[in-house]
């Protein structure tokens, strides 16, 4: 088979997913095609026309993949593209969409492996690419992750976290989503912000394109290194 004739829910459905599971992420832990903002809405005179387009101005944005350290807490985002593209095409906008949720690693895959950006710098390199098999488990982001909101276990059980969470949906997630993609967006922001404060992000150039930098020293890498 071509990976070049795939479609994007392809690669998503035969790369993807298998390479999240295999890394031991469990189903109440990833999301697909994750909603962030309304579908917006096209006025040409008396035409009112919602946008569908996701690559049109005002359209709305929708990630593929989101996964969940704990409740209300996106760690990671994913985008897909076609094997047609480069491998870090999707990088760019799986930056933009890990910022508008807060999470601090984005990845990109088009089926042939998944390079992975470190938005906050505590590893080493801060991007690098990832073969299928080497897709990073949940122990090792949150390590870093906790290091770099400084906080340890006890600490963490001890905060108080919003979690959308009821009888019928998953405890990772608010399976209703606001009307308002402006509420739900601070909805988010505010339930990570309950942690506390969130350090500043820096920007600068690297391979894929510009995103952020921390000058923090050094850590024990994740990813390959660790294989």
């Amino acid at each position: 088979m071509d990976n070049k004739t795939l479609s994007e829910r392809d690669i998503c459905t035969k790369f993807i997913t298998p390479a999240i599971q295999q890394a031991g992420w469990q189903q109440s832990e990833f999301r697909e095609v994750v909603r962030l903002t309304d579908v917006g809405i096209m006025v040409r005179g008396k035409l009112v026309a919602p946008i569908r387009d996701i690559d049109a101005k005002g359209s709305p944005k929708r990630a593929d993949y989101v996964l969940y350290a704990r409740p209300n807490m996106p760690i990671e985002v994913i985008e897909a593209k076609q094997a047609r593209f480069s491998i870090g095409h999707g990088m760019q906008q799986a930056l933009v969409y890990a910022e508008m949720l807060n999470a601090p690693f984005a990845l990109s895959c088009n089926g042939g492996g998944f390079p992975l950006h470190d938005r906050i710098g505590f590893s080493r390199p801060i991007e690098r690419e990832l073969k299928l098999d080497q897709f990073p488990q949940l122990a090792a982001l949150w390590r870093l992750y906790q290091e770099w909101r400084g906080f340890a276990g006890p600490c963490l059980r001890s905060l108080p976290i919003t979690a959308c969470r009821t009888p019928k949906t998953s405890r990772y997630w608010n399976s209703r989503p606001s009307t308002s993609s402006t509420v739900r967006h601070k909805s988010r922001v505010a339930s990570s912000a309950t942690l506390n404060n969130t350090p500043r992000l820096y920007t600068s150039s690297n391979k894929y394109c510009t995103t952020s930098k921390s000058t923090k020293k050094p850590e024990q890498p994740f990813g390959p290194e660790d294989k």
